[in-house]
């Protein structure tokens, strides 16, 4: 059988084939007419071989696309039967007899882990968000503050949900809304506890490079987000979405630490380590008092010269033009 598929692979024509070779084209005198405009009358002929199918290209413009090979008017080649071929712009596959069927896929069914993980992921973000508004709200205010940041933020993941399950059902045909949930509501916690995490790591131990870096990874966490959402939107393109997202990735924060060190001169935007837990998840040793001291002292020239350098900037030219 020769079949002819549509834009997600699914079969959208079957051609029998009952003999040899097997001419495709939009002529009548092939055995298998396609109506497509960019089809020659005889693109292509068929014809088994040893180990797949020999292809000989006919008397065409456009040839035929073999995955990444482009067969061009009168060359021949043989190809796996198994592979997809671009005729024009038919997407075909031809099946031999005899050949090995692919095991049954199981269909995509919500089982209780799938619901046990969605809650599990709400429940969590809805404690990180009490625990954000407890830290920033002042006493007496948690309660109002908290209604209306878990409002907000069940508001803003179920239309962020709703956007891609209407993405899933325009390819996929049907709405996947409880698994872009899931994806949504897993993504953003797991975003605010890496970024967390790292500053209490960079606490603990005095790296402060891992607080430098922990937008960057909240960043990488949010985009391996996005590339799952669209991964059950596109589920047959999910390498080419994963150099896609990770090069969006990679441009995005080079960009922006190109922008900061234009600014300030600096490529972080942290100054200094933001994050203050409890003395007691320090496990890197203390500094003597002393040696503190002798180190903040060569600091000085540095803070000095900085601050000349600022004084400067400001001329009695701008200063009488700021006065105006």
């Amino acid at each position: 059988m020769l079949e002819v598929l549509d834009r997600d692979a699914r079969v959208r024509q079957v051609f029998e084939v009952t003999r040899w070779p097997l001419r495709v084209g939009r002529s009548l005198h092939c055995e298998v007419v396609l109506d497509d405009p960019h089809v020659a009358p005889e693109h292509v002929q068929l014809q088994p071989a040893d180990g797949g199918v020999a292809l000989t290209v006919g008397d065409t413009v456009n040839g035929v696309r073999c995955g990444r090979h482009h067969l061009r008017a009168g060359e021949a080649a043989v190809r796996p039967a198994a592979e997809d071929w671009w005729v024009g712009q038919t997407r075909v596959r031809l099946r031999l007899a005899g050949e090995a069927v692919p095991a049954e896929l199981p269909l995509p069914v919500a089982g209780r882990w799938p619901v046990a993980g969605l809650l599990l992921a709400l429940v969590g973000v809805l404690v990180w968000t009490a625990w954000g508004e407890y830290l920033q709200t002042e006493p007496g205010e948690f309660l109002s503050s908290l209604a209306g940041a878990s409002l907000s933020m069940l508001a803003v993941l179920g239309t962020w949900s709703f956007l891609w399950a209407l993405g899933s059902k325009l390819f996929q045909h049907r709405l996947d809304y409880w698994r872009h949930l899931r994806i949504a509501a897993v993504g953003l916690l797991a975003s605010g506890v890496v970024a967390s995490g790292l500053g209490v790591l960079a606490f603990a131990t005095s790296w402060v490079i891992l607080s430098h870096l922990s937008g960057a990874a909240e960043a990488a966490v949010l985009a391996v987000t996005v590339w799952a959402h669209l991964a059950v939107v596109l589920p047959g393109r999910r390498r080419v979405l994963a150099w896609a997202v990770g090069s969006a990735l990679v441009c995005g924060l080079a960009v922006a630490a190109a922008f900061q060190y234009q600014r300030t001169g600096r490529v972080f935007t942290e100054l200094y380590l933001t994050t203050l837990p409890p003395p007691w998840m320090r496990l890197a040793p203390a500094v003597a008092p002393a040696q503190f001291l002798d180190e903040a002292r060569t600091l000085q020239g540095a803070l000095e010269q900085a601050a000349r350098e600022d004084g400067e900037e400001g001329t009695p030219a701008d200063e009488a033009e700021d006065a105006e």
